[in-house]
């Protein structure tokens, strides 16, 4: 291993303890800020923020449900003046009873009594809130999931997944990209344009080619080597022996001035698929990373931090609503008390 490698691999593994580290310690740090969050709450550190927060929300909701029983009142008083107030019978020699008919029943909306019942039915309403953002959570924790998975299948495949007759592989060399210009029979072929080019680090897919007969010369197809790499070159000759029989096809990289050692004699298994046109960078530059053991680390870091971050708000959010429900009662008590008060105090004026 020369100077250059080992210092590439040095910064490898700084790397990846840096990602580690920040991992544990942003976790750590989310637990922390939790405990004492909690502890800041329970020693009513806040209950005076929360109590006129909760004198606020009270107030409001009072405000609220005077402005719908207006608009109920109204709606009531206008069907009152549209329809009769009783039905007339048309032969009035027999009419003994008429029936009068009532307005519509209407669901008013009862008012609170106590603040504690004002915050717990605010509660019930927010919780489709909740919902939404255990829904969120949940999407992102899929999203990642399954980007794991798919880091996961291209590194246990050698950087290829197989999906059906499909293949995706993620090229990440240039062999393919540019032209030799010593490869004489691409310009004879036309083969030297945009399309039958595929830039380095691409996404690229490959599509299984049944028999040895749909093989076609000067096509690109994908082929396992004998260390059961996927390598991705354009077929430039089909050999037959002249004793056997055996039929062997022969590689090469457009960019390269001779084939590879191990692409001069290829069998028809050894073949995985013909190129199908698709390739997208984008998609190949994010496999590419995410495949790399950095890649899975961060993946599995960013869990991490989800995971911290999200126990430690469910549980500042619970004690929240446990205080702010204690407070609640410590405020109606209050005005229960007031409220007796007041009625005495009426009491003894009356008698005066």
């Amino acid at each position: 291993m020369n100077g250059q490698e080992l210092l590439g691999s040095v910064a490898f593994y700084v790397s990846i303890a840096v990602i580690i580290g920040i991992a544990i310690m942003f976790s750590v740090l989310f637990c922390i800020y939790g405990f004492y969050k909690i502890k800041h709450i329970k020693y009513g550190h806040e209950d005076e923020k929360i109590e006129k927060t909760l004198r606020s929300r009270y107030k409001e909701i009072i405000k609220r449900r005077a402005d719908e029983d207006l608009k109920i009142s109204d709606v009531e008083h206008f069907e009152k003046v549209d329809e009769p107030d009783y039905v007339m019978i048309q032969n009035l020699e027999n009419v003994k009873t008429f029936t009068l008919v009532g307005t519509k029943e209407t669901d008013v909306p009862k008012e609170p009594t106590s603040v504690l019942e004002a915050i717990l039915e605010e509660k019930k309403k927010s919780k489709k809130w909740t919902i939404v953002s255990n829904v969120f959570f949940g999407i992102f924790y899929a999203l990642l999931l399954i980007l794991l998975g798919i880091a996961i299948a291209f590194r246990v495949t050698n950087q290829t997944l197989y999906i059906g007759n499909t293949t995706l592989v993620a090229i990440h060399t240039g062999s393919m990209e540019t032209v030799n210009q010593d490869n004489g029979y691409i310009f004879e072929n036309h083969l030297e344009g945009q399309e039958n080019r595929i830039v380095q680090y691409s996404l690229i897919s490959l599509n299984k080619v049944d028999s040895s007969d749909d093989l076609k010369l000067y096509n690109i197809y994908g082929y396992l080597n004998n260390d059961g790499v996927l390598i991705v070159h354009r077929l430039i000759r089909i050999n037959t022996n002249q004793v056997t029989g055996e039929v062997t096809y022969t590689f090469k990289g457009d960019a390269n001035s001779s084939p590879l050692s191990y692409e001069m004699f290829v069998n028809f298994d050894q073949i995985v698929g013909e190129y199908s046109g698709f390739q997208n960078y984008g998609l190949g530059v994010a496999v590419i990373y995410m495949q790399s053991s950095i890649g899975m680390i961060a993946i599995l870091a960013a869990l991490c931090f989800l995971l911290s971050y999200q126990i430690a708000e469910s549980r500042i959010d619970k004690a929240y609503d446990k205080r702010t429900q204690e407070i609640a009662k410590e405020i109606d008590a209050k005005k229960v008390i007031l409220d007796i008060r007041s009625k005495k105090m009426k009491k003894v004026v009356e008698k005066i």
